[in-house]
């Protein structure tokens, strides 16, 4: 079964989307930091670094902040019966402790794991291919405190990196969300791109999955934000506000 995104691929949404983005209000924020554009080869390991490193910073929980890495080790370990990727992902995961140079370096290289969780082992290639530079570095450390920042003003957070046991169905067989506080369902994009009607719809089937979902914390949730660390804007909206048609 698909994943949320691979799902919401397939969907033909009607002019304007069924969540329409300009529900959402628009909030910048502001500091003296500049990102600049990643290289293409590396705007997929930028996006996967802030997002775990982000959750580390919060939980201080290393092993499931980085889970879909260390399981996509696993699976290349599986594949090839032995133990060689486990061993590395592990001594790559003792060197991040925070957002200086070299922890960034290596949560890098470790999120080159996930693509054998997410797509399969063929897909894999040798980590130490990964060799971000300097640049890649200093956007993720600010954009790492950018989540961190923005999280502190709309919390507190009650759930971090969630997935919807209950709430799969027939159609879709996986997905994980960011973030919840007492009334919010957070996601994270970090793209040059504007919000679009996929990642609002994405949104909203989390909303759903999660009301159908082991997950009591869903039944307060009143709003969708998306919060954007390249832009530094979150964009939210109320569940209110939502035509009940789409």
């Amino acid at each position: 079964m698909p994943s949320v995104t691979k799902r919401i691929e397939k969907i033909y949404q009607p002019i304007g989307g069924y969540v329409p983005t300009k529900l959402f209000k628009e909030k910048q924020y502001i500091d003296t930091n500049d990102v600049v554009e990643a290289p293409a080869a590396y705007k997929a390991i930028q996006g996967l670094v802030v997002d775990y490193l982000t959750r580390f910073m919060l939980t201080k929980d290393k092993m499931a902040s980085f889970n879909i890495s260390i399981n996509g080790a696993r699976r290349v370990d599986s594949a090839f019966e032995n133990d060689k990727e486990i061993r590395n992902v592990m001594g790559l995961l003792d060197k991040v402790t925070g957002l200086d140079d070299t922890s960034i370096y290596s949560a890098c290289r470790i999120v080159g794991y996930d693509v054998a969780f997410r797509r399969g082992v063929n897909w894999f290639r040798p980590v130490n291919e990964i060799i971000p530079p300097k640049e890649l570095i200093s956007n993720i450390r600010v954009m790492v405190n950018r989540c961190l920042a923005f999280l502190d003003d709309l919390g507190p957070i009650v759930s971090a990196g969630f997935t919807f046991e209950g709430g799969y169905t027939e159609l879709i067989g996986s997905g994980d969300g960011d973030y919840l506080t007492k009334d919010t369902l957070i996601d994270f994009k970090v793209s040059i791109k504007k919000p679009s009607t996929k990642w609002s719809l994405q949104l909203l089937i989390y909303y759903l999955m999660g009301l159908h979902s082991i997950h009591n914390e869903f039944s307060s949730i009143k709003n969708l934000c998306i919060y954007n660390p390249y832009e530094n804007k979150s964009y939210t909206v109320k569940l209110n506000d939502i035509d009940d048609k789409s």
